[in-house]
């Protein structure tokens, strides 16, 4: 066999070390090298393969080096991804406990690697899971030793290989299971001679002298006829062959072996031969290109699955489902269990699962309707729950405790959806919810549950009755596109803190006080033909019903506001007053809509910059009236009303102290009292009105007194030679409007 060459760089003065074993003191050898040059000339040895099956190494491997004594020292690979040839580097000293007369070198490092000082034989484990990687080896998989009393070592392979050729139609593989059908000896504890490269199995607890055991080593007898090849994320199948390496200690399979390959979403895929296999030192023995075969695994009626850490061992009673367990299997590698029972089952009894902490998922079949009390109760491992449609009621407490849930999905079903503090003491989770709820009348089912994000799914159509009341974590609330929901229920978010809400058109009912004392409320947007109930249960005004709805404390973020005016004609009173955040707010117009401002409608909303109009081709933003002191303590600095027909102002643009430029329209006939009054810094007032409209005496009271005041050209001398107009000739300039 041609050799692998690891020369030595900088090596002073290499000792012959013959001397005798020396026990019980440390044995680091000081005249050690900090770096060996090694190269590949023999591409049989391999760590890890490239396209053209030669011989690379992969970028910072590690290598286990006893240096003239059974130290096991740490030293990395310092070239790159795919190099034939570079350098090894001392990382890690160990302290030892005898000097040896050789060198041993190991490929790849391990902290449990161990050398019989005596004999220079290696204590090496083969790992019961290995790692994908693309047409090659994972890296560690490939055990190799060599020992040497020069400077110059050859690495030996010591495991064969068995590569598997799988083609599939966009299977992802996760894992590949193997095994030998008569129980052969696959992982675990192996003895190297390190002179040859030949391993021996343990064959027993504790080895024997025969083997080279050197001492008491105990290995667990459980897991050392299976070995899995993890495909971490999943390996995707198509119809060119996928390569899969296993590797093997030498040995004969005189019955053959069997793989089992787990896929996600199918059924595992089983392949057996009782031909025999032979597993040669340094050898790929390759099988034939197999189809993966993939048939869909679907849940039974008569079982639950899981994913978990451990075995679920069931201690139930037949009370507990209406059915005996006859089963219940574990994958430990992929950690996927299935419970079969003898019978089909309608209930997840009560305290089922109660604070198992190794489940981490559960999917349940088609034919449960109930999850009873305290199920799941304390599983503090499980990060979602999805509650199928057919399911009817979860039970009080079914849910909680389960500190790591991160997301909850109530799924589109044909009944109501029963619960009852079901999901109390979840930190935090996001809720998606398809299907109307029951169970809320008298408290909130999600009050002690951390949401962040609240989905409502196209099918649910009412909101209950304080069904999202107290949910005091709320950052998002989202209602997907094509919602059928009809109904938003008494107090259904009372007392929550949500920062912003869009209302589908399909709403025709916001019950009383649906979002009373509702903090957080960044902007609103109506949807049509909403009837507003009253507290009497009668229809409200609108403008009394937006100005219930609307007017939140204002310690909310970032929002914006849309209202359409073809749903609304008017936006009354205080509407939006005292929304601090509130920053832009805008009026959706249709060709011919029109739409009122009534007094204080956004009265100290101090951050609202901009009110303006989104209007549909050929319409206008007509505001046919607007009351007094409409934007008084905004941080507007412009209005424009050139199309809209109010004809008369009275105190309107009151204390609008941020206000610069403002258009009124053509149609206006009056100006009231105080309409001006503290605009200290309006310095651009247009007027389209041909004839000047009546000015009363205190019109301009507090206003800025650099204001031009832009009048339609034709109609300049009228407005200066005007009662009230002819204090401010100097002022009034022409404009084409």
């Amino acid at each position: 066999m041609r050799r692998l060459l690891l020369f030595a760089c900088a090596l002073f003065g290499f000792m012959a070390c013959t001397q005798n074993p020396i026990e019980e003191q440390s044995a680091i050898r000081t005249d050690a090298p900090e770096t060996i040059r090694v190269g590949f000339e023999d591409d049989e040895t391999r760590i890890q393969l490239n396209e053209a099956q030669k011989t690379v190494w992969t970028k910072d491997d590690l290598v286990s080096v006893f240096y003239l004594s059974n130290a096991n020292q740490k030293w990395q690979y310092q070239g790159e991804t795919g190099e034939r040839i570079g350098n090894l580097q001392r990382v890690e000293d160990a302290t030892a406990t005898a000097q040896t007369s050789k060198v041993v070198v190991v490929y790849p490092y391990r902290d449990d690697h161990y050398l019989n000082y005596e004999s220079c034989n290696l204590h090496a484990t083969l790992p019961t899971t290995q790692y994908y990687a693309e047409g090659s080896y994972g890296v560690g998989s490939n055990l190799m030793v060599s020992q040497s009393e020069f400077t110059q070592f050859s690495l030996k392979s010591v495991c064969g290989w068995l590569k598997l050729q799988l083609t599939g139609n966009g299977e992802v593989v996760k894992s590949i299971k193997f095994r030998g059908n008569n129980g052969e000896q696959v992982a675990g504890l192996i003895y190297v001679d390190t002179a040859t490269a030949e391993a021996t199995l343990a064959s027993e607890m504790g080895g024997t002298d025969d083997n080279n055991a050197g001492g008491n080593l105990v290995f667990d007898d459980t897991i050392l006829t299976e070995v899995v090849l993890d495909c971490g994320e999943g390996v995707t199948l198509g119809t060119e062959a996928t390569s899969f390496y296993i590797s093997l200690p030498p040995q004969t399979f005189e019955n053959g072996f069997t793989v089992e390959i787990e896929s996600d979403g199918y059924k595992p895929m089983t392949l057996s031969t009782e031909n025999e296999l032979v597993i040669e030192r340094n050898t790929i023995q390759p099988m034939a290109k197999v189809a993966f075969c993939s048939e869909v695994r679907t849940i039974a009626n008569n079982e639950i699955w899981y994913t978990a850490t451990k075995r679920i061992e069931p201690d139930w009673t037949f009370d507990t489902f209406g059915a005996n367990v006859i089963s219940s299997e574990w994958n430990s590698y992929t950690g996927k269990g299935i419970i079969t029972f003898d019978c089909d089952i309608t209930i997840i009894g009560s305290r089922a699962f109660y604070k198992n902490e190794n489940l981490q998922s559960v999917t349940f079949n088609n034919n449960l309707t109930t999850i009873d009390s305290r199920a799941f109760e304390g599983c503090s491992s499980l990060t979602n729950v999805t509650i199928p449609g057919n399911i009817q009621e979860v039970g009080y407490l079914a849910f909680a405790d389960c500190t790591n849930v991160s997301s909850i999905i109530l799924e589109t079903g044909d009944t109501e959806l029963w619960i009852s503090y079901s999901f109390d003491n979840i930190p935090s989770t996001t809720l998606y919810v398809d299907r109307d709820l029951g169970g809320g009348y008298n408290y909130s089912p999600f009050e002690h549950v951390g949401i962040s994000t609240i989905t409502i799914g196209p099918n649910m159509k009412y909101i209950d009755t304080f069904v999202f009341a107290n949910c005091n974590h709320i950052q998002g609330f989202n209602i997907s596109s094509g919602s059928k929901l009809e109904k938003i229920g008494y107090c259904a978010f009372y007392n929550s803190n949500i920062n912003g809400l869009r209302i589908p058109g399909s709403v025709t009912e916001i019950d009383s006080t649906a979002f009373a004392m509702t903090t957080g409320m960044g902007w609103f947007m109506g949807g049509s033909s909403v009837y507003w109930v009253g507290m009497n249960g009668e229809l409200a005004y609108e403008e009394a019903s937006l100005r219930i709805l609307l007017r939140w404390p204002s310690e909310f973020s970032y929002s914006d506001a849309i209202v359409s005016s073809y749903y609304y004609d008017k936006i009354g009173a205080y509407s939006f007053a005292g929304i601090d955040n509130l920053r832009y707010f805008q009026i959706a117009m249709y060709d011919g809509s029109t739409i009122e401002l009534d007094d204080c409608a956004f009265w100290h909303c101090e951050n609202l910059e901009s009110f303006k109009g989104v209007v549909a081709a050929g319409a206008k933003m007509n505001i046919s009236a607007i009351g007094s002191t409409v934007f008084g303590y905004t941080a507007i600095e412009e209005l424009n009303f050139l199309d809209s027909s109010f004809t008369s102002i009275d105190r309107t643009f009151r204390q609008c102290i941020t206000l610069k430029t403002l258009f009124l329209p053509k149609t206006l006939s009056q100006i009231g009292e105080c309409s001006f009054e503290d605009c200290e810094n309006l310095t651009n007032l247009y007027i389209a009105a041909i004839i000047p409209p009546s000015l009363s005496e205190d019109a301009f009271k507090g206003i800025c007194e650099e204001v031009v005041i832009y009048v339609p050209a034709e109609s300049v001398d009228t407005y200066k030679s005007a009662d009230g107009w002819k204090d401010y000739a100097n002022a009034i300039i022409g404009y084409n409007f």
